[in-house]
């Protein structure tokens, strides 16, 4: 049986173990806030999930797959989150081995990145949270999510590139106003001798936007993949 029909199968049959529950209104805070999406979700994956904490009302969170979802409002503080398919019922325990996500306090703006994570028996998702305060991930940055087991080299505009497996890198704007700037970024797998393009192209830049760039190798694919995600800010009503 393929990974992918395994995949579909487990949150098949998850989804149809639940039981309704009655969600309370949340009291949050509007200037604190995170956007998510499903990268690589399976066929039947579920179309939200919930956050949720012992002290604090549960969060309905929308997984996407192609864009950002809406901005989900958060409360303040140090944040430390159980990832479940559904809120507690009354007097519930959070399961030990349920996913996690932590958002620290200073985070007044992040990105909620769901992959699919089969090891996990509880609920088979993990969470990579990017920090995207505007301090720290400004208007018309990039940020490269490589989620490969590949080195990635190349140049980004004027900027040159090596990313090791796992790892994020922020990159800076390669042009003041809006237009096209060269990208030319290869990948060399663990073992290879030589490295393979991965994209030539002539990306758009938009400095009213934040990009993330994600690569990703799923599982059945022979070759690693990068898309990009435009999150594009309207500014906030005075």
């Amino acid at each position: 049986m393929s990974k992918a029909v395994v995949a579909s199968n487990f949150f098949r049959n998850l989804l149809r173990s639940l039981f309704f529950v009655v969600i309370f209104p949340v009291t949050l805070v509007a200037e604190r806030t995170a956007k998510s999406v499903f990268i690589e979700a399976p066929g039947d994956a579920p179309k939200k999930v919930f956050l949720v904490a012992l002290e604090e009302d549960a969060i309905e969170v929308p997984l996407p797959t192609r864009a950002f979802s809406p901005e989900i409002e958060l409360p303040n503080g140090d944040l430390v989150f159980a990832v479940l398919p559904r809120p507690l019922a009354e007097d519930e325990e959070i399961p030990a081995r349920a996913p996690k996500v932590r958002i620290p306090k200073d985070w007044t703006h992040c990105y909620l990145l769901f992959t699919f994570e089969k090891t996990n028996k509880v609920f088979p998702v993990k969470v990579i949270v990017i920090d995207g305060s505007a301090n720290e991930f400004p208007l018309g940055y990039t940020r490269i999510v490589n989620l490969s087991e590949a080195r990635v080299r190349g140049k980004f505009g004027e900027q040159i590139l090596n990313i090791e497996p796992k790892k994020i890198k922020t990159l800076e704007p390669q042009r003041k106003d809006r237009g096209a700037f060269p990208v030319a970024i290869d990948y060399l797998e663990k073992g290879a001798e030589k490295s393979r393009p991965l994209t030539r192209t002539n990306w758009q830049h938009d400095p009213r936007s934040r990009k993330v760039l994600l690569i990703t190798k799923p599982a059945g694919v022979k070759f690693p993949r990068i898309r990009g995600i435009q999150d594009r800010v309207r500014p906030k009503k005075k």
